[in-house]
């Protein structure tokens, strides 16, 4: 449901990372640090994203 892009070309260049997910979540980075805070806050969407954390009864009752 969440998926995370990095494009770290090679050396002398500048890493970019998109994060993204079903639930709406949008999030882009550039340059070494952010890309690294994105993964970061990536994996603790992962953990709280409300599409992972809803039961399948809990979803089948919403439809």
């Amino acid at each position: 449901m969440a998926w995370l892009h990095i494009v770290a070309p090679g050396r002398g260049t500048t890493p970019t990372a998109s994060s993204w997910c079903e639930c709406g979540h949008r999030a882009r980075a550039v340059g070494r640090l952010r890309v690294l805070a994105l993964i970061d806050t990536h994996r603790a969407h992962r953990a709280l994203c409300p599409l992972r954390t809803t039961t399948t009864n809990e979803r089948r009752g919403a439809a």
